[in-house]
């Protein structure tokens, strides 16, 4: 349809320019040929309530394009460190399911027939976590934004930056409250781990006590 489309115009170029016409490409309107992937999230059919690309996660890189290829052409990929791991390959679509391997960002690039096109990948850490001070008290509760039975970890280890630490490993893993000594800041840090001891994902970030 493309090539039946680009012979046309063709044709109409020709019989302007018979006519004395000139006529620039531009007048005429073509589509820009472009190559484009789209991150799409989670290959896998889990459900999150976080729908955030994070480690440990799978997702899947989609390619797009709008010019004519070969009907064997496949997309090559490659990326520019080992912040995501490729996984498997989809060749009925060209797409790629990938894992966040560890936090940051990845630049992937996708070719096919001598077309390119990057993407940036920001991997977000898995051990993550929101905080709800309690009205009056220094109590805070930490709550998990993994899932212990989706997201892979089995235990998880707090430090709250007082001097104090936690390990969780029993389940549900809801949340932690933990009393801060008073106001101020404190810098938290969650550990998560999987069955084997291996540690998954590590994030430390300020909670200020008010």
């Amino acid at each position: 349809m493309k090539q039946t489309y680009y012979i046309f115009l063709s044709f109409v170029v020709l019989a302007l320019a018979s006519c004395g016409k000139e006529v620039s490409i531009e007048e005429l309107n073509l589509p820009e040929e472009k190559l484009v992937i789209e991150l799409q999230q989670h290959g896998s059919a889990i459900s999150y309530s976080d729908q955030a690309f994070r480690v440990n996660r799978t997702a899947t890189l989609f390619p797009k394009w709008n010019f004519h290829t070969a009907d064997n052409a496949k997309v090559s990929w490659k990326a520019d460190n080992e912040n995501i791991t490729f996984k498997e390959y989809s060749y009925s679509s060209n797409s790629i399911y990938i894992i966040g391997a560890v936090q940051g960002k990845t630049i992937v690039t996708a070719e096919i027939e001598g077309r390119q096109a990057t993407l940036e990948v920001e991997v977000l850490p898995l051990a993550d976590f929101t905080t709800k001070q309690d009205k009056g008290s220094y109590r805070v509760l930490h709550t998990y934004v993994a899932s212990y039975n989706r997201d892979g970890f089995a235990w998880a280890k707090w430090d709250f930056g007082d001097g104090n630490t936690y390990t969780h490993s029993e389940t549900p893993f809801y949340g932690v409250y933990h009393y801060f000594p008073g106001k101020g800041t404190y810098n938290v840090t969650l550990q998560l781990y999987n069955s084997a001891g291996k540690l998954i994902d590590s994030y430390t970030k300020p909670v200020t006590v008010e």
